[in-house]
């Protein structure tokens, strides 16, 4: 049953993460991989995977030039919890991202087998 619930939610935060993102630019898709690490502050979440960083910032902390990449705190949560399950499952993840001032921004990610 718990197995049930993880993978609802999971499937739910990617749902949201997805519609957040409805109308964003056009993504890039990254190295598939484990996750390496994640880096959670006030506004921010780092994920590092396939050896590199995605970032993803609220419109409150995004570097100048790139607030078209700016996300909610809800969707950031969501990023957070879809690594995190990956982690602790050992599952991989997928980041689709686009690329402002040298800089992979988060546009979703997903769980992969």
């Amino acid at each position: 049953m718990k197995r049930k619930i993880r993978k609802r939610i999971a499937v739910l935060c990617a749902m949201f993460a997805v519609a957040a993102t409805a109308g964003s630019a056009a993504a890039e898709v990254s190295d598939i991989g484990p996750v390496g690490a994640i880096e959670v502050g006030q506004g921010f979440v780092l994920v590092k995977t396939g050896g590199n960083d995605y970032l993803a910032f609220t419109s409150d902390t995004i570097p100048p030039g790139c607030a078209e990449y700016a996300k909610t705190i809800d969707t950031l949560n969501a990023f957070q919890s879809i690594a995190q399950a990956a982690a602790v499952s050992g599952k991989g993840i997928r980041v689709y991202y686009s690329i402002c001032a040298s800089q992979r921004y988060t546009i979703l990610i997903d769980l992969w087998p």
